[in-house]
């Protein structure tokens, strides 16, 4: 055998053992700005459930907020409002991106006469001041608020408990009126989706909570870290903010419940359930999961992240509200 064949077979050979070595062990452009297994922490309120679940000794989730994270590709992890501070820093260090959800816990100590904050409004503000932290220091971190979970937020950023007005617009469904260009939640909205929540009742309202346009602009903090991207108006015709963005960071606010037109189908909750209403709500799952791809904390291990995850928990079937509920106990 030749020289120069020896030297094509030893090549050949070379760069198929080269291959092989770089498939394993080079790191994968993707991988690295691209995180495949997002884990979500989701806020647990008090309890509303007290007969069977006494508001001072459990917390809970709706299964809708988990099912809208894991139809989008995400795994949710809770976090009980009485979790010890300590313990909420390093969940936050370990997960891609926190959910307030909706829900009707107080955001003050007395609904009438609001002296002070919460204990779970004041929880949400620490867990949203570390976010706040992390992306001031290049840690890109979303935050996303539905409806109590949006009004907790408010709060949290204007550091202002008065920051709200009273605005009843419960248990039905309503138009959207898109305000601003620079929407990243509704940029990538089909058009013909976008058309329809414009014209026909689609998103699902139920507050008692708000702020209206001419409120939220005129204060300082509030425009200083948010935009308005889309407003609806009450059953009397009051205007109020229906859906906010940060302009600094991926902090997200809407005063809409998208998680109810999929999950959620007691006969007494007025949800859309149209083809249109349930393809917006999934857009809404995509942008917030797509937004947690972009981050990369994570746990020591998989095996770690397994034991805090939503499937250490089995949902219960309720007779208010919702479907099914996640329920903690009260941490020891």
């Amino acid at each position: 055998m030749s020289s120069f064949l020896y030297f094509l077979i030893f090549s050949s050979f070379s760069l198929l053992i080269s291959a092989k070595f770089l498939h394993h062990h080079a790191p994968n452009l993707a991988d690295s700005l691209y995180n495949e297994r997002p884990l979500i922490g989701v806020f647990a309120q008090p309890s509303d459930f007290s007969k069977q679940y006494p508001t001072n000794n459990y917390s809970y989730i709706a299964s809708s907020y988990i099912k809208f994270i894991e139809s989008a590709g995400a795994r949710a992890v809770p976090i009980p409002y009485d979790l010890p501070r300590d313990q909420m820093k390093y969940l936050f260090n370990s997960l891609n991106g926190l959910i307030f959800p909706g829900g009707s816990a107080l955001l003050w100590d007395d609904d009438t006469t609001h002296t002070a904050l919460s204990n779970m409004t004041l929880a949400g503000q620490y867990l949203i001041e570390l976010a706040v932290e992390a992306n001031k220091n290049g840690d890109y971190f979303p935050v996303w608020g539905t409806c109590l979970g949006y009004e907790l937020m408010m709060i949290a950023i204007s550091n202002d408990k008065d920051v709200l007005d009273r605005l009843n617009s419960s248990n039905h469904v309503l138009k959207l009126e898109y305000v601003s260009d620079e929407s990243r939640i509704f940029k990538t909205l089909d058009p013909t989706l976008k058309n329809y929540s414009e014209t026909v009742e689609t998103l699902y309202f139920n507050h008692h909570y708000g702020i209206t346009p001419e409120n939220f602009l005129n204060n300082f903090i509030l425009t200083e870290e948010f935009f308005i991207s889309s407003i609806s108006h009450t059953d009397n015709g009051t205007a109020f903010v229906a859906s906010i963005e940060s302009k600094k960071y991926p902090f997200y606010g809407i005063q809409f419940h998208p998680e109810k037109s999929p999950f959620e189908w007691k006969k007494d909750v007025y949800a859309s359930h149209t083809l249109e209403a349930v393809e917006i709500s999934q857009h809404l799952g995509d942008f917030l999961i797509d937004e947690a791809r972009k981050n990369f904390h994570k746990f020591e291990s998989e095996t770690i992240a397994d034991t805090y995850t939503i499937y250490n928990y089995d949902p219960v079937k309720v007779s208010e509200s919702f479907m099914e509920c996640y329920f903690f106990p009260k941490p020891v």
